[in-house]
């Protein structure tokens, strides 16, 4: 390793070093933002937002380091570079070397001050935001002084510092779990394993400076209450200690004058801080002279709130919040990163983790044995995150005397054996001596001093279970009586004592309290930590061969989700019972520790947030979301087939659809909605929530009376595994009806509309009809029976009327329950049984041809937002229009016409149905959903089929009609390539508009939503606005809810990688990036932010990430049991089967 030689002291030094070839140890597991980290952007924000001032200067960057033994004087050379502020251990540092007890880490850097406004006469502080262990500091030759404990912020007064050439010195030494230190290290090891991880030594947190006048501010304690009463200490350096202090919500301002010993301001009708409004006041503190100058200002903030506790009508203690009732529901968060280990890689790391956990429906979060850096809780002040805050705890450990014996609260606890246990006679207490008791003190009250001031700590742990557990009495009475304001944990799942607020027992994997016992009856009853239900996800391992989760691992994903399920069902029991609060282990991964909710890489959420959300409103763990789902709206879908990209007024078409439009107008409209792309698996994945192959319909369902007889993913028919959207929502208390075409099985009676959840069902069953009279295997039903045509017959307005009838009935028969319908038109899909009006409408205007429309609809498409000014759009399959002689204008001219008269009448009909929703009363409330099944049908050939004729007299036959072909569906997908069949954006990305009145946002209507959706995604919306639950007997939903889009959110609902097959043709998007291809021809990628059209193929350029994203796709094919690489092609197995039987 190389040497550096330190420059002499009077040589001009330089800012941290910015090394150019400072790079993570090799081999190490990152985090997406411990890639980004770089020396000049590592942890770069202001590290103390309670108490800002304008003036200060990072010194995070690269240091010098050296390890010596610990007894060595300041070494002359250096071993190399180490990023401040990431631990030697972290791979972040550069270094990625462990320190022994007998050694000592030594830093050096160099900082000037010539940046810095300030008196070149006043003193500046030097702040270490959190040290592990010990340290001594030298700025300039002269020691300043020294810490011990690791995790607290402290600073020294620097009266010696230079305009440049200024040189810092830190010696560390750290003994983290050896016997007879009691070191305060939290779950720091030196033989790292189990629920013990790897140790961390030195600085792991930011180190920084600010010029401060002689008088100046040097701490504040601020406290708020639900009365809006605003009180400020100030511990103040200097002769003055007069204080005014003002605090601001919006336009309004406070302001008193007092002493720093205590400044009392009372807000009017004050805005209380909660989970659900986090109000922060904005606070700021002057120190003043005698005649009013200002010496001092510093900008703080205060959250008014109170924390409390209340016996319910069954005489059970429970946790309150501003006087009412809040139950407790967290995770336990061990806050470490495979990157920096306790230092988390960047903000955004940290926010992001704390938002999957609000998403999730966590209201709380126990900061597990860490204190954080203060923007952690400053982010949590901000969301409305309570947080429940663990002492550190100290002690060599379980084999050690330095822990007690462990007495559970459970007489009949699983672990109540063990050789560690508690037996009569045992002290419940640790003989710690005076002097290891004294230092326990002094970090326990530096760290409620540190947190005080924010409103999100409402509980303090003294203990966690009995590590380090000592004098627990004592402790005890000292935290209630120092801090009065919020909880005490006296030992989480430890050795319980009657001292302070809470009960807490620990039990793995499922929850459970000795609810009955009269010991517990004058405290709150806690489950402190229950789950640690492990899951391994392969790519996302940390590396230990010791990968554990409590009660052993589950062999498949679903098992692993049951088993939440199941745990959460107990949990249900005992809040009913009497518990207050529960922590579920836990957020993360941690290297062997593989029970967290997400991979330790924070890469792969195992359960979506939106699921552990609906798990826990199941269970009324957690209040259902307001907003958008108090009113239980009607939900309408309605589904056209082979319908364009482009078709729609509001997507640019030149077709008249006023009544579509002005649903897009008045409601959202989406630009990256994805369907299966083709009719059958579109169909399942919509009704079922899931794909395709895993509802039994991988390709298409099974001719009229040619059954496959087969099962599976390929079986042509709905399986047993799902459910359908119907079915949700009657046992929601909906009335379900359904018109249209149904297409998932129609020689399986069970599989019909009215066996999969639909108590109403008019239309045709099988795929596609005549639009006038539709007959023998392809005719109509009505509930279960087959019925005639009638007279008059026109599918797009025979479903509509006989929507609005169900409607109508249903509204009669009871007018409060709400409504579910499926309104699923045959068209536009071949046969084009256009109506003559509508198709002389249109008649002549596509002599201009293909080129032409392309043109203008992709002209209209900029101007409305769908298309980027310098997208390109995707060459079109087909000749030019003028190669093509007069003859083939008109037929094809009379063939699209047919196609437009066919859309046409759908808006018709959109119209006749939006007009009854507002004479009943119900459009408000009625949120309606519009969509294609999939891209422009290019079946019928190159230049399509049919004439001007057989739009005026239709062959009765059905597939000898007449069809646009591949040519025209080309320019209808546009600005996309490809069509039905595939899965390129022309055949899988297609229009979805929301329009709802009484629930999407006034300012968000009209609006285009770029976020990504798909039609799994209706299953958790429809159960979302419903109040709905998904049954936990079939597979599990593969969607999102799109609610929080619907509300105005659009920081997107989809992270994981998306997933498609059909006949070969594959997919995955994952983020910006597109892996597609046609069956039997190579993969090709596509980065989808710049490139939506698909034209510039990265696959060789990416080599890499398109094998990734190949090796994903396999492993999600193989899972979902798509076949591959042959494809399943249900035409050529029912070939092959004729052909078999005939030898």
């Amino acid at each position: 390793m190389r040497k550096i030689l330190l420059l002499a002291l009077g040589l001009l030094c330089c800012v941290p070093v910015q090394a150019a070839d400072w790079s993570p140890v090799a081999d190490s597991m990152l985090t997406r933002w411990g890639k980004q980290v770089r020396p000049d952007n590592v942890w770069a924000q202001y590290p103390r937002p309670q108490m800002k001032r304008d003036q200060w200067k990072n010194l995070n960057g690269m240091w010098d380091y050296a390890v010596t033994a610990s007894g060595s004087a300041k070494p002359d050379t250096f071993d190399g570079e180490i990023l401040v502020p990431f631990a030697i251990e972290a791979p972040l540092s550069g270094v990625g070397k462990r320190l022994a007890e007998d050694e000592a880490l030594w830093y050096h850097t160099s900082f000037d001050l010539s940046d810095l406004k300030r008196d070149s006469d006043s003193p500046i502080r030097l702040h270490f935001e959190a040290v592990d262990y010990a340290c001594d500091v030298w700025v300039n030759g002269e020691k300043l002084g020294s810490h011990i404990g690791g995790n607290l912020p402290f600073s020294f007064l620097v009266q010696n510092s230079k305009a440049s050439g200024n040189e810092l010195v830190v010696k560390v030494i750290d003994a983290t779990d050896a016997v007879g230190k009691y070191q305060l290290r939290g779950k720091q090891k030196v033989q790292n394993r189990g629920i013990f991880y790897t140790p961390v030594s030195g600085i792991w947190q930011t180190v920084w400076i600010e010029p401060v006048a002689a008088n100046h501010i040097e701490s504040l304690k601020v406290s708020g209450s639900d009365q809006g009463l605003v009180t400020v200490v100030a511990n103040v350096v200097g002769e003055y200690q007069q204080l005014r202090i003002s605090a601001k919500e919006g336009s309004k301002t406070d302001t008193t004058i007092g002493t720093a010993k205590g400044v009392e301001l009372t807000i009017d009708d004050p805005k209380l801080w909660s989970p659900d409004s986090p109000t922060l006041y904005d606070l700021k503190v002057e120190l003043l002279d005698q005649d009013g100058k200002v010496l001092d200002s510093v900008d703080s903030y205060v959250g008014l709130r109170t924390v409390g506790k209340r016996r319910d009508a069954d005489g059970n203690l429970r946790l309150t919040l501003n006087g009412k009732d809040i139950f407790h529901w967290g995770p336990l968060d061990q806050g470490w990163w495979p990157g920096g280990l306790l230092t988390p890689p960047s903000e955004e790391a940290i926010t992001f983790e704390i938002d999957f956990l609000r998403d999730a429906g966590f209201n709380m979060i126990r900061k597990h044995i860490k204190v954080e850096p203060r923007r952690y809780y400053y982010y949590c002040d901000q969301v409305g995150m309570l947080v429940w805050q663990d002492q550190i705890e100290g002690g060599a450990g379980f084999q050690s005397e330095e822990w007690p014996k462990w007495q559970r609260l459970g007489k009949d606890h699983p672990a109540g054996n063990k050789p560690q246990s508690w037996k009569e006679g045992d002290s419940l207490d640790a003989d710690w001596p005076d002097a290891a008791h004294e230092q326990y003190m002094v970090e326990l009250k530096g760290m409620v001093d540190h947190l005080y001031n924010h409103p999100s700590i409402v509980t303090w742990v003294p203990f966690n279970e009995r590590w380090g557990q000592h004098r627990s009495m004592e402790v005890g009475e000292w935290i209630k009586a120092y801090d009065p304001s919020r909880h005490i944990n006296i030992a989480s799942g430890g050795n319980f004592f009657p001292v302070g607020d809470m009960a807490d027992e620990h039990v793995y994997p499922h929850p459970d309290f000795p609810v009955d016992d009269p010991r517990y009856d004058d405290y709150v009853k806690i489950v402190g930590e229950f789950g640690g239900h492990g899951w391994p996800v392969a790519d996302h391992l940390w590396g230990s061969k010791r990968n554990w989760g409590y009660g052993g691992l589950p062999k498949t994903k679903q098992e692993y989700i049951e088993r939440y399920k199941e745990s959460i069902d107990r949990l249900a029991t005992l809040k009913s019972q009497g518990v207050a609060g529960a922590v579920y282990t836990q957020t993360t991964d941690v290297e062997g520790e593989i029970n967290g909710l997400m991979t330790y890489d924070r890469d792969v959420n195992k359960i979506a947030s939106a699921h552990l959300r609906q798990i826990a409103e199941d269970n009324e763990i957690v209040d259902a979301k307001g907003d958008l789902t108090a009113s239980r709206p009607n939900i309408i879908v309605v589904l056209v087939d082979d319908m364009g990209y482009s078709d729609l007024g509001c997507y640019g078409s030149e077709i008249d659809t006023p009544n579509i439009d002005a649903l897009a107008a008045g409601g959202l409209q989406f630009t990256q909605f994805y369907n299966q792309g083709r009719c059958c698996p579109t169909r399942a994945s919509l009704m079922t929530g899931l794909q395709p192959h895993q509802a039994g319909i991988g390709h298409m369902t099974s001719p009229p009376g040619q059954a496959l007889g087969i099962e599976g993913p390929y079986q042509g028919y709905l399986n047993d595994q799902c459910t359908t959207l119907a079915s949700v929502l009657q046992d929601a208390g909906y009335a379900t009806m359904m018109t249209g075409k149904w297409h998932l099985g129609v020689d399986r009676k069970e599989c019909w509309p009215l066996q999969r959840g639909f108590q109403k069902y008019y239309g045709c069953l099988s795929g596609a009809i005549n639009y006038f009279k539709p007959g023998g295997d392809r005719g109509l039903t009505e509930g279960n029976e087959f019925i005639k045509t009638p007279e008059g017959f026109y599918a797009t307005d025979t479903f509509t009327d006989k929507a609005i009838e169900y409607l109508q009935a249903a509204k009669e028969a009871d007018d409060d329950q709400p409504t579910f319908l499926y309104l699923a038109y045959n068209a536009p899909h071949w046969p084009l049984n256009a109506k003559w009006e509508d198709f002389q409408k249109y008649r002549g205007k596509y002599k201009q041809g293909w080129d032409a429309m392309i043109k203008a609809r992709n002209e209209r498409q900029r101007e409305l937002g769908l298309l980027d000014p310098n997208t390109e759009p995707a060459p079109h399959p087909g000749p030019t229009w003028d190669s093509l002689n007069d003859k083939q204008h008109n037929r094809l001219d009379a063939i699209m016409a047919a196609y437009a008269g066919c859309l046409d009448s759908v808006d018709q009909n959109i119209g006749k149905l939006i007009t009854h929703l507002k004479a009943t009363g119900e459009y408000d409330n009625t949120v309606i959903f519009f969509l294609s099944d999939n891209g422009a049908c290019q079946e019928g050939g190159a230049f399509g089929n049919g004439t001007e004729a057989m739009v005026k007299n239709p062959p009765l036959e059905t597939t000898n009609g007449v069809r646009i072909g591949l040519h025209w569906a080309g320019a209808c997908n546009t600005p996309y390539r490809k069509y039905k069949h595939f899965v390129h954006e022309g055949g899988a990305c297609t229009p979805m508009i929301a329009h709802w009145p009484k629930g999407i946002p006034s300012d968000t209507s009209g609006k285009l939503v770029h976020q990504r959706a798909y039609l799994q995604d209706f299953m958790p919306t429809v159960i979302e606005l419903a109040g709905g639950a998904y049954p936990n007997d079939v597979t599990a939903c593969d969607g999102r809810s799109m609610v929080p889009l619907l509300a105005g959110d659009r920081t997107g609902i989809h992270f994981d990688p998306m997933f498609w097959e059909h006949e070969g043709n594959a997919s995955v998007r994952m983020g910006q990036w597109k892996l597609v291809r046609e069956y039997e021809h190579p993969w090709e990628l596509y980065d989808l932010s710049n490139d939506r059209t698909e034209i510039n193929d990265l696959a060789e350029q990416k080599p890499k990430l398109r094998d990734d994203m190949i090796t994903m796709w396999e492993d999600w094919a193989t899972k979902t049991g798509v076949m591959f690489p042959k494809r399943f092609n249900m035409y050529e197995f029912l070939q092959k089967k004729k052909q078999a039987e005939k030898n």
